[in-house]
């Protein structure tokens, strides 16, 4: 291995890394403000900013009743009248495009990081 070999090498790692790490910074902290969309049957039911302060929500699903939690910029279901609770077993979400679905209520939480809905489709 030549003097130049090690260079190259070293430059290339280089370069990865400062790739990786801005990749992972730009990753954390997002572009614009976090929100959580929250759909029951299919449409909007509302847009939760996603913020710091501890706050619950209620929303009515099929089955009943579901609460939401918001605390430290990131989202959970806190109670469901499901069966299984697996959408209460998830845990928190923070990041966008994570998602939490209720199947028994028909309840999905999506995260966005512009602040609006996601599109569906786009038609001209």
């Amino acid at each position: 291995m030549t003097r130049a070999d090690r260079y190259l090498i070293a430059g290339v790692l280089c370069a990865a890394l400062l790739a990786a790490v801005l990749i992972v910074f730009r990753w954390q902290t997002g572009s614009g403000r976090t929100c959580a969309v929250i759909k029951i049957q299919g449409e909007l039911a509302g847009i939760i900013e996603l913020s710091d302060k501890r706050k619950t929500y209620e929303f009515r699903g099929k089955t009943g009743p579901v609460i939401l939690e918001v605390a430290g910029k990131r989202i959970r279901m806190v109670e469901a009248t499901c069966p299984d609770r697996i959408c209460v077993m998830h845990g928190w979400i923070e990041r966008a495009g994570e998602s939490i679905v209720c199947v028994p209520n028909e309840i999905s939480i999506s995260i966005t990081a512009n602040g609006s809905a996601p599109l569906d489709a786009v038609t001209r």
